[in-house]
């Protein structure tokens, strides 16, 4: 089937529509426990930007019926996954259906003295923001962050030989395909495990720059927000006084 590929939510969305009719979307946790093993698509999120972003996405996928995993960074810089509003839209994610896993930075993680008991600590503390046991995580930056050997003792990796042997891995990762547009896979593989960051799909799609701008954007509006609480408030002070 022919698509004009780009990074819009329109070519997203009939993306997916196309991969319904020929596979089963499945999160993690599903195809690790189910015996179906072919014509599945592991769709799957790194939330490394918007948490924001993200739940856009999670809703578009849950009309159209579709479950996929999103991954959640705790050491990120660039969001806060404990703050009210962040937390109350991973909850919303998570009761569309969807998974959610830790998206783990081995960076920081390859510091510690022991990797494994702060691995387990950071899945404690998603659980604790979930309400719900963590079974999956993700490596943060794979191609440029340390590998770490035997940690994963109580939860899945998405990488790891039992889910990723038998299936072709595609990502967008730097709004960049590696291996051509993932439309150009359905059908071609049996199973897949497709990588889409949230941020990089847009309305109307744009360079990286402009998007990575818009952050920048919504982060200015939350500025000016706090600036006209602390207006009011020294107003009150002074109307006192």
């Amino acid at each position: 089937m022919k698509f004009k590929c780009d990074f819009s939510i329109r070519h997203y969305q009939e993306v997916l529509e196309y991969g319904k009719k020929k596979y089963t979307f499945l999160t993690f946790s599903e195809f690790i426990k189910s015996s179906k093993k072919t014509n599945v698509i592991l769709l799957r999120h790194d939330i490394d930007y918007s948490i924001e972003k993200a739940l856009e996405m999670a809703k578009l996928e849950s009309k159209m019926g579709i479950k996929s995993t999103y991954f959640v960074l705790l050491r990120g810089q660039f969001y806060n996954p404990y703050s009210i509003i962040n937390t109350s839209h991973l909850k919303e994610i998570q009761n569309l259906g969807h998974e959610i896993g830790l998206h783990y930075d081995s960076t920081e993680l390859s510091k510690e003295k022991s990797p494994h008991k702060k691995l387990k600590e950071e899945i404690k503390q998603l659980e604790w923001i979930m309400g719900k046991k963590i079974s999956i995580v993700a490596q943060h930056n794979p191609t440029v962050s340390p590998k770490l050997k035997n940690i994963f003792h109580d939860v899945f990796d998405a990488r790891e030989s039992k889910i990723f042997k038998n299936l072709s891995y595609i990502s967008d990762s730097v709004k960049n395909w590696r291996s051509r547009c993932m439309c150009n896979h359905i059908g071609e593989e049996e199973t897949l495990q497709i990588l889409i960051h949230p941020i990089w799909w847009e309305k109307t799609p744009k360079n990286i720059d402009k998007t990575l701008n818009g952050i920048v954007a919504f982060w200015k509006s939350e500025v000016n927000t706090a600036k006209k609480i602390h207006a009011k408030y020294l107003n009150d002070l002074k109307s006192k006084n």
